[in-house]
C-alpha cells in the first residue's frame, strides 16, 4: 500500500486496518513488518486497541518490528527493499554516502522515514497517526565492533546492523506528524522511541533539515536507547519541533535524556503540556536534557541547542544518575 501511494501522483492516505488473527499464534492480529515511509503520505491507523477489564479484546493496528537480526532472511529483504529504493530513486537527501556513493543505513526500526529536499511539505503533512508501535530491537551499541555487517548490499562500509528503535526520522521530513500513537517496548541507538535525525555528523551533513515535526498525543512507554536519548531523540536541524500533550513514562537511557533529549542546534523548539514521569538516565536529565552538540575538538565552542521553550508540563518521579533528574539544560 506505501509502495502504491508512493507511485501515485495524488496526495494519498493509507489506513491501515488490524491484521489477520491467528490464536496461539497472533491473537492481536499485529503487522510483524518494519515499513519504510519514502513519499509524503498519511499513513493511519485505527488506534491501539487493547483489553478491558472483563478481558474484551478491542482490535488496533498494531506494527512489532521484532523480526530484525542481523543475520536472519527478513533483515536481509528489509536491506534488499531499501536499496532498491535508493537506486530506483537516485538516492535520498541527508544519507551520507561511501566513496562509492553507496548509501550507510541505519537499520531495524520498526518504522524508517526517508525523504528528499523540497518533498516533504506544509500543504499536505505527512503523518504516523493511530498506530501501537512495538518491538524495535536495538542489537549493538553503536560503536561495538562485534556487531558489524551492511556488506550485503555493495559498497556499504561495515558498522552495526541493527539499531532499532520505534520510528526514525532519516532527514528532510519537515513537517511530518506523530501523533495518537502509543510507541512501548522498543529499544534503540541514539533512542528507543522517535529519533529524528542523526547526532554528531560533519559538514553539510550536521544540519538534518527535519524541521517543523510535530510529536503530539502520544502514549510513550518503556523504550529504552543506548546513547544519548531514552525515548525521544531531537538531533541537529529539527528547527520548530513541538513536542506537545503526550505521556512519556517509564523510558531510559544509558546516557542523558531518559523521557526527551535535544542534543545539537534546532532553534525554535518547544516542549510543552505533556507528563514526564519514571523515567530514568544513567547520565544527565532524567526527564528532560537539553544540550549542544561536543565538538571532536575541545578546543571549539559547541554551537549551543538554540533558543527552546520548555513550559506547562508534569515532570515527576525522573531520575538521573548525576545531573537533573527531571530537567537539565
Amino acid at each position: 500500500a506505501i509502495d502504491a501511494a508512493a507511485a501515485s501522483p495524488a496526495r494519498d492516505l493509507v489506513v491501515v486496518y488490524p491484521g489477520a488473527s491467528v490464536p496461539f499464534t497472533n491473537p492481536m492480529g499485529f503487522y510483524l513488518e518494519n515499513p519504510v515511509i519514502y513519499s509524503p503520505i498519511k499513513l493511519q491507523g485505527i488506534g491501539p486497541g487493547g483489553i478491558y477489564t472483563d478481558g474484551t479484546y478491542i482490535p488496533g493496528t498494531i506494527i512489532d518490528g521484532r523480526g530484525v537480526g542481523g543475520n536472519e532472511i527478513y533483515a536481509e529483504w528489509w536491506r534488499t527493499n531499501v536499496g532498491d529504493l535508493w537506486l530506483n530513486r537516485g538516492g535520498w537527501d541527508g544519507s551520507p554516502v561511501d566513496g562509492d556513493g553507496n548509501p550507510r543505513l541505519y537499520e531495524g526500526p520498526v518504522l524508517t522515514v526517508f525523504a528528499e529536499d523540497g518533498e516533504f511539505e506544509n500543504g499536505y503533512q505527512a503523518s504516523i497517526d493511530g498506530f501501537r508501535i512495538q518491538g524495535g530491537d536495538q542489537q549493538g551499541f553503536p560503536n561495538n565492533i562485534n556487531q558489524v555487517g551492511g556488506g550485503r548490499i555493495p559498497g556499504v562500509p561495515a558498522e552495526v546492523v541493527i539499531q532499532g528503535g520505534g520510528i526514525f526520522v532519516n532527514g528532510y521530513a519537515r513537517f511530518l506528524r506523530i501523533t495518537n500513537n502509543q510507541i512501548e517496548n522498543n529499544g534503540g541507538a541514539y533512542a528507543g522511541a522517535i529519533r529524528l535525525g542523526t547526532p554528531d555528523r560533519d559538514g553539510d551533513y550536521k544540519d538534518n533539515h527535519n524541521d517543523d515535526i510535530l510529536i503530539a498525543h502520544n502514549r510513550i512507554v518503556g523504550n529504552g536507547g543506548t546513547n544519548l536519548a531514552g525515548a525521544i531523540g531531537v538531533f541537529a536541524g529539527a528547527d520548530n519541533y513541538e513536542i506537545a500533550a503526550n505521556d512519556i513514562c517509564g523510558n531510559f537511557s544509558a546516557e542523558y535524556g531518559g523521557g526527551i533529549s535535544h542534543y545539537g542546534e534546532s532553534p525554535g523548539g518547544s516542549i510543552h503540556h505533556n507528563r514526564i514521569y519514571f523515567n530514568r538516565s544513567y547520565d544527565e536529565g532524567g526527564g528532560i536534557m537539553i544540550a549542544g552538540e561536543l565538538p571532536a575538538d575541545p578546543t571549539i565552542l559547541s554551537p549551543g541547542a538554540g533558543p527552546v521553550d520548555v513550559y506547562a508540563n508534569l515532570l515527576q518521579g525522573n531520575l538521573a544518575n548525576d545531573d537533573g533528574g527531571g530537567y537539565k539544560v
